[in-house]
C-alpha cells in the first residue's frame, strides 16, 4: 500500500485541474491545505511566517497546477512549491529561525489556553532542530510516513534520513525535558 503522501487520493479531480479547471484546481487546494500548513510550520517552525507561507504555497499552487505533470506524484511536487515559498518568506523577512520560549497567547476560551501551551512548548523544540530534521520528524511522526519514504520524497539516502531522525527525536526529547523533567516517562522506551 503506498504511503498517503506520495500518491493524490483518486477522489481529487486532478486531471481537471491540470487541465485549467479552476472549480477542480479548488478543491485540490482544498484538500492539500491542512498539510501544505503543517510542511510549513515544520519547515519554519514560526506559526505567523508558516501561514504566510502557506498562503503564498497555496496561491501558487493554483496558479501553477496546469504546469504539474501527471505522471509524477503530487506531494513531493506540491512540498517544492511549499519549501519554496517558506524559502522565499524567510529570505525576504530576514528571519532567523527562532527559538521560541513559552510564547503561549490569551485565549478567550479557557480550554484553549493548554493546547496553546502544549503547541508553543512542541514549537519551541522543534525550533532547536535542524530544517531536514524537522522535515524527517514532520513526515515520520506526523504523516506515518517510513524512514525511507520520507528519504525517497526528500531526495536523500535512507540511512542518512534515519540518522537524521534520530538525532532530530533525541534534541526533541531532549529540549522538551529541559523544561519539563516530570515528562521523562512519556519518553521511556517501551521493552
Amino acid at each position: 500500500m503506498a504511503h498517503p503522501l506520495t500518491h493524490t487520493p483518486p477522489t481529487l479531480p486532478m486531471a481537471a485541474a491540470v487541465a485549467g479547471d479552476a472549480d477542480a484546481a479548488e478543491t485540490v487546494a482544498r484538500h492539500w491545505w491542512p498539510q501544505m500548513r503543517r510542511w510549513a510550520l515544520a519547515e519554519l517552525a514560526d506559526e505567523p511566517l508558516a501561514d504566510d507561507a502557506s498562503q503564498e504555497a497555496l496561491i501558487r499552487l493554483l496558479d501553477r497546477i496546469t504546469r504539474y505533470d501527471p505522471q509524477r506524484p503530487f506531494a513531493p511536487w506540491l512540498r517544492a512549491v511549499v519549501r519554496n515559498c517558506c524559502h522565499d518568506v524567510r529570505r525576504r523577512r530576514g528571519a532567523v529561525l527562532p527559538f521560541l520560549t513559552d510564547g503561549s497567547r490569551p485565549s478567550p476560551v479557557e480550554r484553549e489556553l493548554d493546547l496553546q501551551r502544549a503547541s508553543a512548548k512542541a514549537l519551541s523544540g522543534l525550533a532547536t532542530l535542524t530544517p531536514r530534521q524537522r522535515q524527517l520528524v514532520d513526515l515520520c511522526d506526523r504523516g506515518h510516513a517510513t524512514p525511507s519514504e520520507a528519504a525517497a520524497e526528500l531526495g536523500i539516502a535512507a540511512s542518512t534520513a534515519r540518522a537524521l531522525l534520530h538525532q532530530g527525536r533525541t534534541a526533541l526529547r531532549r529540549a522538551l525535558l529541559a523544561d519539563h523533567p516530570d515528562w521523562s516517562s512519556l519518553f521511556e522506551e517501551s521493552p
